[in-house]
């Protein structure tokens, strides 16, 4: 029975981690193993993040301490990382920080606009 659990936490801990990993290289911080490249899914690095999400929200209650402090970081550290890469396809805020400021009327504060 041992044997079983030492097996079924192998493979929780395996599932957990390739779906980290897959988000990762999805995201473009890893290379993928396959090809040798970056390669940028931002739409499916956030699918690989909520699979991981749901597999922490259906096992709460049901995992070690360690192994549930795994799951949030992993969760915490993807999240922080999508939350860049997505601000990297915006406006860089340095940008919109020249530009002058419009009123409700779409008047530049300057006049110009």
């Amino acid at each position: 029975m041992t044997q079983d659990l030492d097996k079924h936490d192998a493979n929780f801990l395996g599932l957990v981690y390739s779906l980290f990993q897959s988000a990762l290289i999805q995201m473009g911080k890893l290379a993928h193993p396959e090809t040798g490249e970056v390669e940028r899914d931002l739409a499916a690095a956030r699918a690989s993040i909520d699979l991981l999400d749901t597999l922490a929200h259906k096992t709460r209650g049901n995992l070690t301490e360690g192994e549930d402090k795994l799951v949030k970081n992993m969760l915490t550290e993807l999240r922080l990382n999508y939350v860049g890469e997505a601000e990297k396809d915006g406006k860089p805020q340095e940008s919109a920080a020249e530009e002058p400021a419009s009123d409700a009327d779409g008047q530049s504060a300057d006049g110009k606009g």
